[in-house]
């Protein structure tokens, strides 16, 4: 898959809004994971952004892979 810009950004802002984090930022500068943020903050989907190396990986945050397998889930 090569999701471009607009469907990473819905994706990440989504995800956000539900606790979860995206690959949309990994590996990138700070500046250029700023723009991201910026460009979810002002609803412009269409912003041309640079895209972390996993965009639509989706995780949970606050919670350890170890907590994980020992049954514990994200509220």
């Amino acid at each position: 898959l090569k999701p471009g810009p607009a469907y990473v950004l819905r994706v990440t802002a989504s995800a956000e809004r539900h606790g979860l984090t995206t690959g949309a930022r990994w590996g990138l500068p700070k500046k250029l994971a700023q723009a991201v943020d910026a460009a979810i903050a002002a609803g412009d989907w269409d912003a041309e952004v640079k895209l972390g190396w996993d965009p639509v990986h989706v995780e949970p945050t606050g919670i350890t892979v170890t907590q994980a397998k020992a049954g514990l889930r994200p509220g």
